[in-house]
C-alpha cells in the first residue's frame, strides 16, 4: 500500500507539472533527447491517469459500502474472517505435510 500511495503522489506530481506547462528536457543530446523526453511524459501521463481512475473507482466502491450501512460492513468482515481462517487452515495442512522445512 505504501508503494501505491508513493506512485499515486508521483503521478499527480507529473500530471500537474506536465499540464501546467510544456516540459522540455535537455541533457545536451539534441532533438533525440527531447523526443524521448516527450515520449516519457506521454507514458507517465497515461499511466498516472489510469492509476487515478483505479484509485477513484476503489474509493467509490468503499463510499458505496459505507452508504449501505453496518450490515454490508459486517458481511465484508465475516467474508474476510472466513478467508483468513481458510488460509490458516491451508498453512497448517502444508506444515503437517512437511512443506517449508528443510
Amino acid at each position: 500500500h505504501t508503494s501505491l500511495s508513493f506512485y499515486y503522489s508521483l503521478s499527480l506530481f507529473f500530471i500537474i507539472r506536465i499540464s501546467s506547462r510544456k516540459t522540455t528536457m535537455d541533457l545536451g543530446f539534441g532533438k533525440e533527447n527531447q523526443t524521448v523526453g516527450e515520449a516519457v511524459n506521454r507514458v507517465l501521463l497515461e499511466s498516472s491517469k489510469a492509476q487515478e481512475a483505479a484509485i477513484d473507482s476503489e474509493l467509490q466502491r468503499f463510499d458505496a459500502l459505507l452508504l449501505e450501512g453496518e450490515d454490508a460492513l459486517e458481511q465484508l468482515r465475516r467474508r474476510r474472517l472466513q478467508q483468513l481462517k481458510s488460509q490458516q487452515k491451508q498453512r497448517l495442512e502444508w506444515k503437517a505435510n512437511g512443506h517449508g522445512t528443510y
